[in-house]
Formats: C-alpha cells, sequence, structure tokens
C-alpha cells in the first residue's frame, strides 16, 4: 500500500494484503499478528492505518469506533499498569479501530 502515514514495512504489507485478500475473497484468515514483530504496538497501528485509508478511499465511510477492553492486557494498558515486563501507558486508545461501512 502506497501514500499511507506512517509507511507500512516489508512485515506490515504483507499483513495489509493478506486482509484485503481476505476481504475481497470474502474469505477469515488467520491473525495478522504473527506476521508482525511481536509486541510491535506501532507496526499493528500502522496497518490499521493503511487499511481505515484504503476504505475511505474505495468510499466507505466511519460508522462508529470499536475499542477492545476485554482482554486483561488492554484493560492495564487503560490504567497505565504493569503486564509482566511492560509498563502500559496512555499513549494511545487501548486495541482501537473505527468501523467502517461500504455504500
Amino acid at each position: 500500500m502506497t501514500g499511507t502515514w506512517p509507511p507500512l514495512d516489508a512485515a506490515g504489507t504483507e499483513a495489509f494484503d493478506i486482509l484485503a485478500r481476505a476481504r475481497a475473497e470474502r474469505r477469515p484468515c488467520p491473525p495478522v499478528r504473527t506476521i508482525l514483530p511481536p509486541g510491535d504496538i506501532d507496526a499493528a497501528y500502522a496497518v490499521q492505518s493503511a487499511w481505515v485509508a484504503g476504505r475511505l478511499a474505495a468510499g466507505d465511510r466511519v460508522i462508529g469506533r470499536k475499542i477492545g477492553l476485554t482482554n486483561a492486557a488492554v484493560q492495564a494498558h487503560r490504567r497505565g499498569q504493569r503486564v509482566g515486563r511492560t509498563v502500559h501507558a496512555w499513549r494511545r486508545p487501548p486495541a482501537a479501530g473505527r468501523l467502517a461501512d461500504s455504500t
């Protein structure tokens, strides 16, 4: 995907392509987290940003947001607590994403 910010590296591009192919073929795909570097939140958000940009460019519109608070690590991230050896700070909304609707 070109023209996205932040730009996608090879792993991000592969993850994006898997998601795009699964959507085009209307089938589920395995989690792309296995492709991205372990724990690299920035890489995950870069793929998400590229996905949203691509969907908006295709004519979809944002119709809502999703936030994942059922995971203990995400809950700790939201509270700024330590999970394992990682201190989670309020850098971004935890596991947040925009929901798009095709018109």
